[in-house]
């Protein structure tokens, strides 16, 4: 709907109206269930997951350095997946983010493959085909975290970035074992990293939002990549 369209009084009403009831809907949101999580204090953490057909969620928990699974039909803790850095910290005690891990969560639909991003610049791949269990792990080559990160299921292809690394870049990753890089994109002029990337079907590319472009704080922009051509 554009502009234009929302200054007709008919069509402006129905929109007024759609709004209403969708904030009435949202102030009938509440608590259901609330989840015990075992270990230590959860406190530190990142990207959460739902896989619906298989009713899990998962979540990266920092403070027990793993992947946190819970079963959203019963509403209960499953298990965890460790093997990652966990909380690191600086002299002064402080959770220093861009060293910690794990960071992003994307999901693998075609080989029902958890791909994560951690703390020491790799990517862990957990197969959740059956029992949960962490099953690679890919260097990205950067000093800081691989961060948030999206999947290519037709292509067979991971989209990760090191966000917090300088300059900021992107690597391209095989879901094929084995887990070829496939290709790096550096993006000097993304200063303050990027976010989360996601992959289209219907256009076959990974998009992903850049905040910062040459320091303008306000001037940001959506990166484009290419799985195919990396």
């Amino acid at each position: 709907m554009n502009l234009h369209e929302l200054r007709k009084p008919a069509v402006l009403a129905a929109f007024l109206a759609t709004l209403i009831a969708g904030a009435a809907i949202a102030g009938d949101v509440a608590r259901v269930a609330t989840m015990a999580i075992p270990g230590n204090k959860f406190e530190n953490f990142d990207i959460g997951y739902v896989d619906t057909s298989a009713s899990r969620y998962y979540i990266a928990d920092r403070s027990n350095a793993g992947i946190d699974i819970f079963d959203t039909q019963r509403k209960t803790f499953v298990g965890r997946v460790g093997g990652f850095v966990g909380v690191k910290t600086d002299a002064n005690g402080r959770a220093v983010n861009n060293m910690s891990g794990p960071n992003g969560v994307a999901f693998d639909p075609v080989k029902h493959q958890l791909w994560v991003g951690d703390g020491d610049s790799t990517v862990k791949v957990i197969d959740v085909s059956s029992e949960p269990k962490l099953v690679a792990t890919v260097k990205t080559g950067g000093e800081k975290r691989a961060d948030e990160l999206t999947v290519d299921p037709r292509d067979g292809i991971v989209l990760v970035g090191n966000n917090a690394d300088k300059p900021t870049f992107v690597t391209f990753i095989s879901t094929n074992p084995g887990h070829a890089i496939l290709g790096k994109v550096a993006m000097p002029d993304a200063t303050d990293g990027i976010d989360q990337p996601t992959y289209v079907a219907e256009t076959g590319l990974f998009y992903a939002s850049v905040p910062v472009w040459k320091d303008e704080k306000n001037h940001g922009g959506l990166a484009v990549f290419d799985p195919k051509t990396a």
